[in-house]
Order: C-alpha cells, then structure tokens, then sequence
C-alpha cells in the first residue's frame, strides 16, 4: 500500500557508523565461503531474490553459493529478506517505514544484509547490488551482462534508500515483461510482474473511467441528465463526460466504484476520471461551480472527493485517482482533494525541446503544476515520451525528460506513468529509453550523460561512438530550432534541416560501418536506424524540388522506392504492428502506413479540368491512402469510389463533431512558401440547406480574407466531387488539413474526400504573395 508522503522522501544513509575499514570479499579464485541465508517465513518475492542472487554471483565468480534456511553457524552469510536478524545487528532499523520498495545493503565482517520494504524492497536492495557492486546489467528482456570476476570485492556497504517516486512506470513494450520490470526496479500498472517477483501496483479501470463507470448503454435512455449538457445537449459521445453536479449520478457511480473495489481487493487505486474529449459539463448547475471554482477541475474534483469520502468509509486505504488533464489541468480556487485523493496531471499539451523548470515553452504547465502542488498532498504525473503520431521518428527530448523527472520529484510527485511506444517495438531508441527512465525513476539525481553512454557502450559495442553523435546532432538540432517539439509530430523536418539530415545519414553509416563484423551489434544499429530512414521518407514531398540539396541516395523517386522497400522489410523483420497510437485492427497498422507512403512515392494523378493548365511537376498531391482516419472503421474509412480520381476516396460519418479524416503536412513544405490548395469533396445530403462539414486549417497561415472553414452542403451535394479552393498558405511544421463533422446525421449521411493537393506557386505569384 502507499507510504506516507513524508516517508517517501529519499533515505540515502552512508556510513552511519564506523565500519571496518578492509573490503568485504565474497569470492577469491571463483571459490566462496559465503552461503545465502533466506529469512524466516519468507514471502514468494524474496526466495525469488535469494534465487536471483545465487544465480548472477556463481555466473560472475565461478563460486558456488549455496541458500540455506535459518542460521548457519560459523560461516558467512548474505542474509536476505528483512527480520529479527537485520533489527537486532541494526535496531535503528526497526522503527523505518521502508514502504513496499525501499531497500537496505549493509555489510559486516561475516554477515551482507540485503533487505527492504515488502512486497518488492528486498528484490530491488538484490538487483541494486548485482548492478551496483557486482556490474551486471539488464539492457533488455532478453540482453544481459553479467561481468566475469573471479575476485568479488567491494568497500563496507551501510546504505538506506526509499525512491521518492513511489509509482514507477516506463511505458514500453519490453516492460511488459515482468522479470525484466522486477530487475529494472518499476512497479506500474503494466509491469507485469508476478507475486514470485514482487508484484506491481494495479490501478482499478486504470483512465477515462467515466464511461465503463456509467456506460451509456445501460443508464443514457432513463437517465439523460447523469450525462453532459454540451451545446445544451445531453451527449453519450465516444469517450463520455458526466454532469458533475448530478447527486444520483454520483451515488451510482459510487455503487459501481465500491462494487469494483469488492472485486479486486489487491489494487491500491481506483481511477475515477473523465472521458479523453474536449467537452465537459456546461448545465446551469455545473456553470456556477466553474465560475466559483475558476476551472472546470471544480465540479470535477468535489464529485471526486465526494466519492472518495464514501470510498473511504469501507477501504480507508484505497486511493482515488482522478486527471487534471486537457479542460481540468488548472487547479481550483476553492475545493481542496481530500487525503486519499490524487491528482494525475497529465503534459500533452507541453513541449519537450526545453525542460519545462525553465519556464521556456510551457509557463502556464509550470503555473498549474505548481498551483496543484501547494494544495494537494501528491500528485501522480501522466508524462509523454514518445511521438504518438508516429512512434518511428527521431523524437530527441532525452535530456529534457531526465530533468523533468526531478522537476515532478520537487512537486511532491510521487507517482510517474511516462507513455513511451508500448505499441510498437521499433521506434526512436526504444531499448535506451526504457532503461533510461527507469534507472532516473529510481534515483533522479543520476547523471543522465553518463547513464546514456553506458547503454551505448554496451548495447552498440563500436557503433556507439558515432550514435553518440547522431544523438548529439538532433537535441542540438531540435534545441536551436525553437520549435515546440510536442508528442504528435507529422516529421522531423521542422527541427532537422537538410545538412543535418545529410551529417545524421553520414553518423549512421559510420555506426554501420563500425560493427559490420559483428552481426548482432549491426542487427541494433540497423533496427535503431529506422527512424532516421523514415525521416528521410517524408522529405520526398519536397526532395523533387530541391535535388542538389539532398543527401545522396535520396534524389529520384528511385531512390525513395528503395527506401521505401528496405523501411518496411525491416519494419517487418522486427516485429513493428504499428507506427502510430491507435486501438482495433485499423488505426496505426503498419501495413495501412505502408499503403500510405507507398501511395505519397506514386506519381501524381491528372489534375481536374479546372486546373488543366497547371504542370503537374508543380503538384504536392495527397491521395486518399495518405489521409489519417480517426477512429477508422468505426467514423472513417477508405472504400471504393467510382468518382474518384483513382477509384478509392475516404468518407467520415456525421454523427459527431470530431475531425475524421486529416492530412498531416510534412514539414519540409515550409520550404516552399505559399502554396495554393484544393481538395476534391462531396457530401451524401438529404437537404441543401447548411452546412455539409468544417475545414480546420491547423498549424496554417491562414490570412484573414481566406474563405470561411464552414463548407455549405449546396456546395458539395450530390455523386461528382467539387473543387473546393482554400486559398494561398505556408505550411509550417506539424500542420494538418482536417474535415470535421457537424453532427449533422439529420441533413449529411457522409462526406468523401477523394484527394487534398497544393500547387507550387510561381516565382511570380510568390513574390506576389498569391
């Protein structure tokens, strides 16, 4: 269960005491006299580290080390597990809340303690001494090294040590192996890890727990007004929100909540949280409370302590959970959460080129962080590490997610959940980040420069002198951009420029080049690789226009071709079934981002008769297969289309207000000024009158006089696609083409959109500004 906040604060306690001044030798010419004394009575986790332990010092001295159970006279002993033993060598001890994961290494003549908190503390004091003092290392679930020393010795040992962050969760997909969890010492939802290792910490529901809470389906049709007034509607929209100032609805809630505790009596938590869309509550009586409370994290968070007051009553030691998250980040003037109360703030919004103690991009993060902190007593932090929108991207923010950690540290944050590519096994180092975090989660204050080189040494064997400076070049590259470097980024051309896209090209050759004897270091450089390369593919849309620019190999369409071929067999061979965040069988499949690229490299279709003068060589085109379907299968989809321009087009239902169909704009545009666009359109309507759909112009320059985002159905109606004409814009980085619906299922029954295309504009009509 959770410690006291003021128990977890770390305890580093070094020499406390004299000690004997002479080193402690386990083994000497791979023989040992020491055994491996398991305490009384002892739970799954510590046999498990008795095991652990016996296993790694016999691989590492060639000594034998056999377990014992109970005391065995007149030899040495590594005593493992907490007990009388520890408290009577050490009674200061005994009064220490270790919670469940602090540890204990203190050394005597004849006696190694290695002990902690239960359930995990005594396993993370075994893996900090087989890391520490040992040497070994756990890169992966599956790579390890375990130094051979035939002569173990090492310096008295007298450390206490409670992580800060009680929650730790680097979320990945190599953490879902439990053993690897365990030896990586995290402990989150996820982390799978058996009661052999420990276990982990369960979060009932785990976020946006709403709507399992108070499933439409079964309470929407008699009781509307549990639900949110938005637009003065009640919706049950996809991800539902709950009208916050509903007593019978809360009193439901709070059935269920209890009922689901009931039924998993080892989770610590329950979330209770609102649903992942932008629309909350605005009836007459949840209005009021925002307008008291200055933020709707007001009504939300006293019918959360209201819960947890109930909630309290039976399980006093179960924590709710809720987020600050999208519309309730700012905290509230008035309503404090109560004790058993924590508050998930969540940074999707921030930027991860600047640490955010800078105050640099994110003041306003920093301002509600803060704000949160003074009025609660812990915080649990939802993090964003990885790219969402496309995971096989260069995303250099390791520095600034090292610092960050102690900054959340210094907010009286206790928990950390920092999303990393859990859904895809290639991505932007997603062997280093992993070990990475979970080494800063466990101790913060380590030195992230020499945390990184050590993976590099050991995982890249040669290559890693040259990776070291790719990663180098892009944090300087992302840094002196200043850029926003957010966690839904379309490329990396906004941040990394044409010659240091050439250098970083260069790097990876040299790492190559480096470890090209050497199949299994080459298999890693070629799999870490693949980020670079699909950075490399998205500068096709602009490479025909700059040729002499390029790095070679990436000139002609050839060129790209091969590319193209070599990214996704390798995709493949590792493993990769997504490139992007998304749930069901359609959203983020590799083999739909394949069809994508594959259909950005074709050559451009003829234009419509409208536009019959212009050259195709002057043509950006982006065809259906490019287009990024929210929700696909289920609001939006690509089907066959015999108007089409290629016979496929995307439609999006109308039964919502979401944008269901998007182009993501490849940065590297910018590079061509103002560009003209266009998109073909029509919309199944049953009326002529309104409007058909929106066009949200994200990230673009749009002037003032551009026409209205608004498209009326009169315009677009009926079997034939429509140009429809959007005006002269720059596309700077991370910008979007989006159709949105109007929840307008009455007058559309769906919008198609066969193609999304700009026109270079002449050097003319640029100096023009047309």
């Amino acid at each position: 269960m959770m410690m006291p906040i003021a128990t977890s604060l770390i305890l580093l306690i070094l020499f406390l005491w004299s000690v004997p001044a002479h080193a402690v030798t386990l083994a000497n010419d791979g023989e040992s006299r020491w055994v491996i004394q398991v305490v009384d009575d002892p739970i799954p986790a510590e046999v498990t580290a008795a095991r652990e332990l016996k296993e790694h010092l016999e691989t590492a001295t060639g000594a034998l080390f056999p377990i014992v159970s109970g005391e065995a006279a007149a030899q040495k002993r590594i005593i493992v597990g907490p007990g009388p033993e520890l408290w009577a060598a050490f009674p200061e001890l005994a009064s220490v809340d270790f919670g469940t994961d602090g540890i204990v290494m203190k050394s005597m003549d004849s006696a190694l303690y290695l002990a902690g908190g239960r359930p995990r503390g005594t396993l993370n004091a075994v893996y900090t001494f087989l890391e520490d003092i040992v040497g070994c290392r756990w890169w992966t679930s599956t790579e390890r090294r375990i130094p051979i020393t035939p002569k173990l010795s090492f310096a008295p040992l007298d450390t206490v040590y409670q992580p800060a962050i009680f929650y730790r969760e680097p979320f990945y997909v190599d953490m879902y192996n439990g053993e690897f969890a365990a030896r990586s010492r995290v402990n989150g939802h996820f982390c799978k890890r058996s009661e052999a290792y420990g276990g982990h910490y369960e979060i009932i529901l785990f976020v946006h727990t709403f709507g399992p809470l108070l499933p439409p389906e079964r309470y929407f049709a008699d009781h509307p007004e549990w639900y949110a007034e938005v637009k003065g509607k009640r919706v049950a929209d996809w991800q539902v929100q709950l009208c916050l100032a509903n007593e019978e609805c809360r009193a439901e809630l709070t059935r269920n909540a209890l009922q689901l505790i009931r039924e998993n009596p080892d989770a610590g938590m329950i979330s209770i949280s609102q649903g992942d869309s932008g629309d909350y509550c605005t009836c007459a009586a949840c209005q009021a409370i925002v307008d008291e409370e200055g933020t709707p994290a007001g009504p939300l968070l006293r019918f959360v302590n209201k819960v947890a007051a109930e909630i309290e009553k039976e399980y006093p030691e179960v924590y709710v959970e809720t987020l600050a998250y999208t519309w309730s980040r700012k905290p509230p003037n008035i309503v404090r959460p109560r004790r058993n109360v924590i508050i998930r703030m969540c940074s999707i919004e921030c930027s991860y080129a600047q640490p955010l103690a800078t105050r640099a991009q994110d003041p306003d993060f920093v301002r509600d962080i803060e704000g949160w902190s003074a009025i609660s007593h812990q915080l649990f932090i939802w993090d964003y590490v990885a790219n969402f929108r496309n995971y096989i991207l260069p995303h250099p923010n390791l520095h600034v997610l090292a610092q960050n950690i102690g900054f959340f540290a210094d907010n009286k944050t206790i928990g950390l959940f920092e999303q990393g590519d859990a859904q895809c096994p290639v991505g932007d180092f997603v062997e280093l980040r992993p070990w990475l975090l979970a080494h800063l989660l466990w101790n913060p204050s380590q030195d992230v420069d020499v945390l990184i080189d050590e993976f590099l040494d050991g995982w890249y064997g040669a290559a890693a002198a040259p990776i070291r400076e790719y990663l180098n070049l892009v944090h300087k590259a992302v840094q002196e951009s200043g850029i926003r470097l957010r966690c839904y980024m379309t490329d990396a051309s906004t941040w990394l420029k044409t010659e240091q896209l050439g250098e970083a090209v260069r790097l990876f050759d040299e790492a190559h080049e480096a470890v090209a004897d050497a199949p299994v270091y080459a298999q890693r450089v070629r799999k870490s690789r693949l980020a670079l390369d699909n950075a490399c593919l998205a500068r096709y849309q602009t490479a025909r226009f700059f040729p002499g620019t390029m790095p070679e190999g990436m000139r002609t369409r050839a060129d790209f071709l091969e590319l193209a071929d070599r990214f996704f067999e390798a995709c493949r061979a590792f493993g990769a079934a997504r490139n992007r965040e998304g749930g069901g069988r359609y959203t983020g499949a590799i083999e739909l981002y394949e069809r994508n690229v594959r259909t950005m490299l074709e050559p451009p279709l003829p234009l419509p008769p409208e536009l019959n003068h212009v050259n195709l060589d002057d043509v950006i085109d982006f065809q259906e297969g490019q287009f990024a379907l929210a929700w696909e299968g289920e609001c939006s989809e690509l089907t066959d289309d015999p108007a089409a321009s290629n016979g496929r087009a995307a439609r999006m239902s109308t039964n919502h207000s979401r944008s269901g169909i998007q182009v993501w704009l490849p940065g590297c545009l910018a590079e061509l000024g103002p560009l003209h666009w266009y998109a073909l359109v029509r919309c199944d309507a049953k009326t002529t009158t309104g409007n058909a759909f929106g066009i949200e112009l994200s990230g673009i320059n749009v002037p003032e006089e551009a026409p209205s985002p608004l498209v009326s159905i009169a315009s677009v109606a009926g079997n034939e696609y429509r140009l429809l004409d959007f005006g002269t814009h720059t596309a700077p980085g991370n910008g979007s083409v989006a159709f949105t619906a109007l929840n307008n299922a009455e007058a559309v029954e769906w919008i198609w959109v066969d193609r999304v295309f700009c026109l270079r504009l002449s050097e003319e009509r640029r100096d023009a500004g047309k």
